[in-house]
Order: structure tokens, then sequence, then C-alpha cells
């Protein structure tokens, strides 16, 4: 894995990501880039700072509904996009 690639340029860009590491860790960077509180982060997306936490460092897999929160939460959406190598 070499990370999640980054789609566009500057503040908005998007990123393609491949699996579950590589989503945390964009969702992680967009985090640290907003310099958003764990606390915040846990108040926007309805979970506890704690499990945030978990999500963050890998420790526990968010549900896919976690895992929508928490970037809505961080100002992304998900989005499902055909992959350019399947027929």
């Amino acid at each position: 894995m070499t990370g999640p690639e980054q789609v566009g340029p500057g503040p908005l860009a998007g990123y393609l990501m491949r699996d579950h590491a590589e989503v945390i860790a964009a969702l992680g960077a967009a985090r640290d880039a907003r310099r958003l509180s764990l606390a915040t982060v846990g108040r926007r997306s309805g979970h506890t700072l704690q499990r945030i936490s978990l999500w963050l460092r890998g420790d526990q897999v968010p549900r896919a509904d976690g895992l929508f929160d928490l970037a809505h939460a961080l100002g992304y959406d998900l989005a499902l996009i055909p992959r350019k190598d399947t027929p």
C-alpha cells in the first residue's frame, strides 16, 4: 500500500483509496489539516472521543455508518467511483 492518491489540487483535493487503512489515513490527515480536536470530531460525528481515537489509530474498524459519520464530520463525502481497471 502506498497511501491515498490525491485527486485534484489544494485544500479541495479528494483522495482515491483502495482499502480501509487508506481511508482512515486520509481522514486522519484531514483532521490534522483542519486542526480539529478529537472532541470536536466526536461532537460533529455523534461518536465518543474514545471511539474516534480508536478508529483514527487503527485499533478499531468503524462500521460503514461510522465511516460516513467520521467523513462528514471532517467535511468529506464518501463516494463509489467505478475503477478504471474493471471492465
